[in-house]
């Protein structure tokens, strides 16, 4: 982790709950909101983690159109394709209460990614090494 992202990160997860900046060119960035597990409340990830929020983040993989280069599912599989972009090197995360969720999570990356066009795609997402996929 990045000591500088994860204060841009700190800073950005007190205003998850408005979506992503959609004016910073120099940071991606993925948000995760939910619930901890609690008495009457069942949850698929536990939000006070954020390597259970990883997790989720890249299990959106089996979603993932490699042969397409991400063209199909493409909204289905954004942040795993942020997790794994080659050219986004260094991240920072940060999780702070929510107002309408219990927790958010952030994280931030440069240099950004998933930039919707097939050769940047295919430059930056590959398949797992033990695959047959081309």
């Amino acid at each position: 982790m990045d000591p500088d992202l994860v204060k841009y990160a700190e800073w950005r997860c007190p205003n998850a709950d408005a979506g992503h900046l959609q004016d910073d060119d120099a940071h991606g960035e993925n948000i995760a909101q939910g619930w901890a597990p609690s008495p009457g409340i069942i949850v698929d990830v536990d939000f006070r983690s954020c390597s259970a929020v990883m997790d989720y983040w890249a299990s959106e993989e089996v979603n993932y159109d490699y042969a397409g280069h991400g063209a199909n599912n493409r909204g289905e599989t954004m942040h795993f394709t942020a997790l794994v972009w080659v050219n986004s090197t260094i991240i920072g995360c940060a999780k702070c209460p929510s107002h309408a969720y219990q927790i958010s999570v952030v994280c931030n990356f440069q240099a950004p990614g998933n930039i919707e066009e097939p050769s940047y795609e295919a430059a930056n997402v590959f398949p797992p090494l033990d695959s047959n996929i081309p």
